[in-house]
């Protein structure tokens, strides 16, 4: 049985293939089509933070660190005007990454899986929805202001 830290440094160390991965299958995804509009090194590179990092975000980090995460990536893709069911897609790509990755090692729990999988998930579709949502409605604001004034 492979624990939890184990488990972690497994994911960490093969981060860069993980993002590659990743960025491969946002980019050749039916459903996220804006992508195109998010330079593919900036996405792998926020990808590659979070596996890189992850045994920071699993054990040290709260929720509050995870929402203000995912509250930042929300608000990167409303100015890239990316639409927000291409996000939330992309999320669940990077989980469905993860997920494949876990499959592959036959040595995990399925209590170490779930934990890795989700943990860092679990907050991440709602943080980015609120300041998705926020940002966009404050763009439309300030474009129908700028219209009224032309």
């Amino acid at each position: 049985m492979m624990t939890l830290y184990r488990l972690v440094r497994l994911i960490e160390n093969n981060s860069h293939a993980l993002a590659s991965c990743l960025l491969d299958r946002v980019q050749n995804s039916e459903a996220t089509p804006e992508y195109a509009r998010v330079p593919a090194e900036d996405l792998k590179e926020r990808v590659y933070e979070i596996y890189r990092h992850l045994g920071d975000w699993l054990m040290t980090k709260d929720e509050l660190d995870l929402e203000q995460r995912y509250l930042r990536i929300g608000a990167r893709c409303a100015k890239q005007e990316v639409p927000f069911s291409q996000v939330a897609w992309a999320i669940v790509l990077t989980k469905d990454n993860l997920w494949e990755f876990l499959k592959k090692n036959e040595k995990l729990t399925g209590q170490s899986k779930y934990l890795v999988s989700w943990r860092c998930f679990s907050y991440s579709i709602t943080s980015s929805i609120a300041r998705f949502t926020t940002l966009q409605s404050d763009l439309r604001k300030r474009a129908l202001k700028w219209r009224s004034r032309a």
